[in-house]
């Protein structure tokens, strides 16, 4: 596939994944698509069969790009051998700044807030990326914590859940809709900058 192919093709998932994440799939028409990325009806229609075809590409990017996040911190993470609390504040904050509230990311999310209350692929994968692979992942880290000594013994499935439900709290609260402005930015890292803080002063082994 040549360049300006591929280009054309981008163009198109990049400018559905914005509509999507704002009207809905429902209210975004193929033309829609094509008039703002300046093509017609039919340059979409040879890249995808329909509107349906694009929603279903966008979904598997999506999910290729939530399972491929916990292996490269996995790499990181396995390099170490303690934890500095400023250095776990960050990674904290970094869950909310480079993960929930990079830009593609955030489309997609929004996108799937919209439809999964019509699309049962949809809610699938909002449910795995949300909730099920993110509490899955912490599960694992923490365990390793333990093993390593830097935290307490305790139950890792409840740490989890105790550590990531602040940061989905912030962000659906600040985030979810609406603009990210550098006041909301502010205010959501100094919340969550605290709640860490103590979140590790209540299980780290000095």
């Amino acid at each position: 596939m040549g360049t300006d192919i591929k280009n054309t093709k981008q163009n198109i998932l990049d400018t559905a994944l914005k509509l999507f994440s704002k009207r809905g799939y429902s209210a975004v028409s193929i033309r829609d698509i094509g008039n703002i990325v300046g093509i017609k009806e039919s340059t979409i229609y040879y890249h995808f069969k329909n509107k349906q075809d694009i929603f279903d590409e966008l979904l598997k990017r999506f999910e290729k790009i939530t399972n491929e996040k916990p292996i490269k911190f996995s790499k990181e993470f396995n390099k170490i051998t303690k934890v500095e609390k400023e250095a776990f504040i960050q990674v904290g904050l970094g869950i909310l700044k480079n993960y929930f509230l990079e830009t593609e990311i955030l489309q997609f999310i929004r996108m799937l807030m919209i439809e999964q209350h019509v699309n049962k692929a949809a809610a699938d994968l909002y449910e795995q990326v949300i909730f099920e692979i993110p509490l899955k992942h912490n599960v694992s880290v923490f365990d390793a914590l333990m093993k390593m000594n830097c935290f307490k013994n305790d139950d890792s499935n409840y740490m989890a859940l105790e550590y990531y439900s602040p940061i989905l709290f912030i962000f659906q609260r600040y985030f979810s809709s609406g603009e990210v402005t550098e006041d909301k930015l502010e205010i959501a890292e100094h919340e969550l900058r605290i709640y860490l803080a103590n979140f590790y002063d209540k299980y780290n082994i000095s």
